[in-house]
């Protein structure tokens, strides 16, 4: 997610639908599966490796965020057969890299939000569950599953799947998380 775009991905029909929310309404839909859009640009994966738009990166990114029209943050793993991660930095448009956080555990998800970066970690081995704010590292209750702003302010998720057997949400408040509901995961509130 990458405010005000939300990306609705049917991995099984290989289709993704853009939503505006602060326009409320479908803003675009591909007959592929994106990282990120943002501004009209769109992230994307092609074979063993991600493009911007037609510009090939150079890397294969698991997740990415259209950071400006000349900066791409990109999700990839540290070495081909490891499981542990990193957040890249790619100028646009000549492809240099340069590392921003190099974990030692996993990288769950990522976003910036009001110029804060934002990182969810887990621990394999202990299971413990972190959030990186800006590389303050602080343990939170559950696995974080999706990073995204809500009314402004930060928020992540926390969905129900192999690292977590139950849904829930929680604002992210300076170097704390407030659990908001457990039973509805929200991304858009409507005023009555």
């Amino acid at each position: 997610m990458h405010y005000p775009y939300l990306l609705v991905i049917l991995p099984k029909k290989q289709v993704t639908h853009v939503y505006n929310l602060e326009e409320k309404k479908k803003e675009k839909d591909f007959s592929e599966t994106i990282l990120d859009y943002a501004e009209g640009k769109v992230l994307r994966n092609g074979g063993k490796t991600t493009m911007l738009d037609s510009l090939d990166l150079g890397v294969l990114c698991d997740k990415g965020f259209i950071q400006s029209s000349t900066e791409v943050l990109c999700l990839t793993r540290v070495t081909t057969n490891n499981v542990e991660n990193k957040v890249i930095s790619i100028s646009i448009p000549d492809k240099k890299q340069k590392e921003v956080y190099v974990s030692g555990d996993i990288i769950t998800d990522f976003s910036v939000i009001n110029g804060r970066m934002y990182i969810g970690e887990i621990n394999l081995h202990n299971k413990q569950n972190y959030l990186l704010v800006d590389g303050e590292k602080t343990e939170v209750p559950s696995v974080v599953s999706l990073i995204y702003e809500l009314g402004g302010e930060p928020h992540f998720a926390t969905l129900k799947g192999a690292l977590s057997q139950e849904e829930n949400w929680y604002k992210i408040e300076n170097d704390k998380t407030l659990l908001i509901n457990s039973t509805k995961i929200y991304l858009l509130r409507t005023e009555n």
